[in-house]
């Protein structure tokens, strides 16, 4: 598998970048002192990357202040990497990136880690990784567990790499009861699994920055709070969505709407391709985030090429359109920030990562879901011409959000229960 996965590797640097310093890590040469009799227990948690790392930001914060436990936190793209390491750089006593899942080097990164106990987030399973753990006796817990529509197929095709996966896993913290049912109807053990929510849910600040410090950033781009110009923002987006929504943003200027317009992509590596975007359209003044220069005159579109500033951003939208939900792409990214700022959100027919979370903001009236990316200009429209249609909305989706949150204690109690013959927690 690891040779077959070789190529992927090599071309994800290469486009993307930024693994350069990561690759004695990836190889197992995890950089972190040699355990000692007598040292805390550790606790191995790994996280994909940035959407990922924020939502356990309060699990890291709860274990480090519980002075049992040492964190380690692994991850395994560039732009997690680098956000892990600043923002978890007093919570987690080591941040390091996540080994090959091969045998050599799974085993060197085992041997000087020695966890106690191991968490995968999400849909995350290493088959390596996971035998070390059941290999040495460590509880193995994988939370905010989701399946996808797509990969829940998938699986039911391939029993055996069920088996592989998920037969070494200690416990599973699902984030629905629609992904648990997934989970049961794949073969896994029904003690072996439970409902205990979606961590993003008690990870998402829902309280807005201060009026000065949106102030400031819309100044940034060069814009005024006060003026009656509307803004929309692509939350997360994929390559071909940010066309998609730059052509329906011009169409509604050309009817006369003021409007602008918030990029956040997201791989803030695409600089180079969505400035090429912009460039193709003459009439648009536009800038980049990561250029740390306050714009001398308004732009039409703002692209924040930053990492971890999504949340910020979102507060300055009427409208967000959630990325990776429009064709060719499919999963969806997380509606939940929105949910928690009360911003109007549209996204596209394939959310299948958040189909539950989803459902409900749909059946509230917080969400609108759409069967292709024709109907998003005149969704824009409608919202945008409706104040009194964007409000309800916008109350709706925060009322799912408040609903949802207490994931963060159900789940310290499934560690609890699972580490319960380690020496006493105060968690």
């Amino acid at each position: 598998m690891f040779l077959l996965l070789i190529p992927y590797y090599l071309r994800r640097m290469f486009r993307r970048g930024g693994y350069l310093p990561m690759m004695r890590e990836r190889f197992g040469w995890v950089e972190c002192p040699r355990k000692r009799s007598g040292d805390r227990k550790r606790v191995w948690i790994q996280a994909v990357s940035v959407g990922e790392l924020l939502a356990i930001g309060p699990l890291i914060q709860r274990l480090h202040s519980s002075k049992d436990w040492d964190v380690y936190v692994s991850t395994t793209t560039s732009t997690g990497y680098a956000m892990a390491k600043d923002t978890y750089r007093k919570d987690a006593t080591h941040v390091f990136a996540f080994p090959l899942d091969f045998w050599p080097f799974v085993r060197r990164a085992w041997l000087r880690v020695a966890p106690d106990l191991v968490i995968l987030t999400e849909g995350e399973m290493w088959p390596e990784h996971l035998h070390q753990a059941k290999k040495r006796g460590i509880p193995s817990v994988l939370i905010n567990a989701r399946i996808s529509d797509r990969t829940c197929a998938r699986l039911k095709a391939m029993p055996f790499a069920v088996s592989i996966m998920h037969g070494s896993v200690s416990a599973i913290g699902a984030a629905s009861t629609m992904d648990a049912d997934r989970i049961l109807a794949l073969g896994i053990p029904q003690n072996r699994v439970r409902v205990t929510g979606n961590l993003k849910f008690d990870a998402v600040d829902g309280a807005k920055v201060s009026d000065e410090e949106n102030e400031l950033m819309f100044a940034d781009a060069g814009w005024d709070m006060q003026d009656d110009h509307r803004v929309v923002i692509g939350a997360s987006t994929w390559p071909g969505e940010e066309k998609l929504i730059i052509d329906a943003m011009c169409a509604l200027r050309a009817e006369g709407a003021k409007l602008r317009l918030i990029l956040v992509p997201r791989h803030g590596e695409r600089r180079m391709e969505i400035g090429a975007l912009l460039r193709s359209y003459d009439e648009l003044v536009w800038a980049f985030r990561s250029d740390g220069v306050r714009s001398a005159v308004p732009v039409d579109v703002y692209v924040v090429d930053t990492v971890g500033e999504l949340r910020r951003f979102l507060q300055m939208a009427d409208v967000a359109v959630i990325g990776k939900s429009f064709p060719p792409h499919g999963q969806g990214q997380t509606p939940v920030e929105s949910a928690a700022l009360g911003i109007p959100m549209i996204y596209g027919p394939s959310m299948s990562n958040f189909r539950a979370v989803c459902l409900e903001l749909e059946s509230a009236g917080g969400a609108r879901k759409l069967k292709d990316g024709a109907l998003l200009l005149p969704a824009l429209r409608e919202l945008l011409n409706d104040p009194e249609s964007a409000s309800r909305m916008s109350e709706a989706a925060r009322m799912v959000f408040e609903r949802n949150r207490g994931s963060l204690d159900r789940t310290i109690t499934l560690l609890d229960e699972m580490t319960q013959s380690l020496p006493h927690r105060n968690w």
